[in-house]
């Protein structure tokens, strides 16, 4: 990637998110739910009768006319809230670059120079590369951009990046392997059976070791390299690889080649067109689920400390706007002050007597309303305190007739009748919950209406607090 192109992009996100409960629960033998914990029974608020129904993509025109890559599909599997943000939205992001995306910019740069100018023929040496390297950091580098880990200084990926280079270099002088057939290449690939989807994507270098066999290069400069499993299944390269089938119908192979700069360590995979094929079917899968999607919801995990949209994010938003305050303003801020003392009256409820507890319950519930009110306002699902953070959990389910309820056996009717039965375990109504989110293809869509004319809806509330971290 260009420096160019990397500074016109925001690179993804970290930190681990609590994770969501079901928002069912199994019965036991007598037909009744299970109690739970104090927390979980006094979350749960009055059921609310509703009719259900399928919202419609709103986005699916937008989308429809959209020119996928890669990136944007990591981007969708990653976080579709990000996706809408970044690429329905088109929101600008507030927050800088991570410095290890500038790293690794600033290094593909350095390599991009070292094969274009041998294009020319003129071989570099390793000290001409090394001093251009810190040019390109110098002159490119800005103050916004992010250190997550802060034990580490620019100083620290500066050297890392340089160090890659000099390793590279050594390794593969004097570049003699194969014939360089262009870099930072523009590929496109028509997938699905009339070719109505296009993916585009840059190959970082691409080279002709001999006749009839393609080698697609790309460089990482990330600390864990991946393994040849996680190689097998990767899909950018994959996707490239179809590309230049497409376009050179001399290609008897196409390999693709990873450098793992950080470790000296460079994989190769080779698929076949079976291969090849499957990968087009996932992707238009892919794709077509995502031109269905009308919620966007976000989605946590180990990259989100590095996204830059975490000030828009449900889980982040409130953190960002607190670290921008004074003590004194931080203190009084109505979101610390509600879970403050929720976890002050939740300790003074763990410690009561038993027949004392309940008391507690009243204010607790109205706390709980509070900060659900809030997160509804602010759009918010993690509300940080002084020393703890509020996860806020809130859906609407779908709540059956018990085994002992009226309606009960109209329901086992309609399923039995169905030829359903197996799959909902002998009306175990949490499977059945499950399945109607998500009906099986197979299910007629007048049992799948049938059965939730049965159903009313319960929105459940919850709220889980943790130390903060």
């Amino acid at each position: 990637m260009t420096l160019n192109r990397f500074l016109k992009e925001k690179r993804p996100g970290i930190s681990k998110l609590a994770e969501s409960a079901d928002c069912t629960e199994k019965e036991t033998e007598d037909g009744t739910k299970p109690a739970g914990t104090a927390e979980e029974r006094e979350a749960k608020t009055p059921a609310r009768q509703e009719k259900m129904h399928v919202k419609p993509a709103p986005f699916r025109s937008l989308i429809k006319s959209m020119t996928f890559s890669n990136s944007r599909l990591d981007c969708f599997e990653q976080c579709p809230f990000k996706f809408k943000l970044k690429y329905i939205d088109k929101i600008k992001p507030e927050i800088g670059k991570g410095i290890e995306a500038y790293m690794g910019t600033v290094v593909h740069a350095t390599l991009e120079k070292l094969y274009k100018d041998m294009l020319y023929q003129k071989l570099n040496s390793l000290e001409d590369l090394i001093t251009y390297y810190k040019e390109q950091w110098e002159s490119n580098w800005d103050d916004n951009i992010v250190i997550v880990k802060e034990e580490y200084t620019p100083e620290n990926y500066r050297k890392m990046g340089e160090e890659y280079i000099r390793t590279y270099y050594e390794r593969f002088k004097p570049f003699d392997q194969d014939k360089t057939l262009g870099l930072e290449v523009r590929i496109d690939v028509n997938i699905g059976p009339n070719g109505e989807y296009t993916v585009m994507g840059y190959i970082d270098r691409l080279s002709q070791p001999e006749e009839g066999v393609y080698e697609i290069h790309d460089y990482k400069t990330s600390i864990k390299p991946k393994t040849q499993d996680e190689l097998e299944a990767d899909r950018q390269l994959a996707l490239y690889a179809l590309a230049i089938r497409q376009k050179y119908p001399d290609a008897k192979k196409v390999r693709q080649v990873w450098h793992f700069l950080a470790q000296d360590k460079h994989m190769v995979v080779e698929k076949g067109v079976d291969d090849l094929k499957k990968l087009e079917e996932e992707t238009v899968r892919l794709i077509k689920k995502i031109e269905e999607e009308s919620e966007f919801p976000h989605k946590g995990s180990a990259l989100c400390g590095w996204c830059e949209y975490r000030d828009r994010c449900p889980d982040f938003k409130h953190e960002h706007k607190l670290s921008k305050m004074e003590p004194n303003e931080f203190l009084n801020e109505p979101g610390v002050k509600l879970v403050d003392r929720y976890a002050e009256l939740m300790a003074e409820k763990k410690k009561a007597e038993d027949e004392l507890k309940a008391r507690f319950d009243t204010e607790l519930e109205k706390i709980k309303q509070a900060m659900m009110k809030l997160a509804e306002k602010e759009g918010l699902r993690v509300i940080m305190g002084s020393e703890n953070r509020a996860t806020l959990w809130s859906k609407e389910c779908y709540r059956f007739p018990g085994r002992k309820d009226p309606g009960r056996e109209d329901l086992e009717k309609i399923i039995r009748q169905a030829g359903l039965w197996d799959e909902v375990s002998s009306l175990d109504t949490f499977s059945l919950s499950k399945l109607l989110d998500n009906p099986p293809p197979d299910w007629p869509t007048p049992i799948v209406e049938a059965i939730r004319a049965m159903a009313t809806k319960e929105r459940l509330e919850r709220v889980y607090l943790s130390d903060k971290k």
